[in-house]
């Protein structure tokens, strides 16, 4: 069976929204937790100090990627109501989703999901060098499915598109 490869690989430092550590955080006053189960997604809260944001993450973890960058034409096109987009977009490997354990194994879905954050784009296999700046975090926008007619699920490829803010999960 033919699979369809990344050109020129670098990684992607991922830092997954752990929902569950979330809402145990126990936040000062109303709500009584870290997450807001009705917009899907964590509180953000007055410290004192100005606000501060309830969100929990697991481990970062460095996904092989590919980099695509879209053109303002190609932006313009998108339909993402008020999304601010990046023109960043990143294509994973099936194959390296799996090996990463970022894809369940009962369902074949990935575990990568909408407000999942992006922090740097480095030189696969060098941790700490960068590669393409990222002057801000992205948050995973909106995943589809790529090379359709590929690979053992159908398709190889998981074209991540990228926003400047967090996005509800999927």
């Amino acid at each position: 069976m033919f699979r369809v490869p990344l050109l020129f690989p670098m990684a992607a430092v991922v830092h997954q929204l752990d929902t569950a550590a979330t809402r145990t955080l126990d936040v000062p006053g109303p709500p009584s937790d870290g997450y807001n189960d009705l917009l899907d997604e964590p509180y953000p809260y007055n410290s004192g100090a100005g606000f501060t944001d309830t969100r929990q993450e697991k481990a970062a973890v460095r996904v092989p990627c590919q980099l695509e960058i879209m053109t303002f034409e190609e932006l313009n096109q998108v339909d993402t109501g008020d999304a601010a987009m990046s023109e960043i977009i990143l294509i994973f490997h099936r194959r390296d989703l799996e090996t990463l354990g970022l894809i369940d194994s009962t369902t074949r879905l990935q575990k990568l999901k909408a407000g999942d954050r992006i922090s740097a784009l480095e030189k696969k296999g060098f941790p700490g060098t960068f590669v393409h700046p990222i002057p801000h975090d992205l948050y995973i926008f909106k995943i589809e499915p790529g090379s359709p007619g590929m690979g053992p699920d159908g398709y190889d490829l998981a074209i991540c598109y990228l926003s400047t803010r967090p996005s509800l999960p999927q």
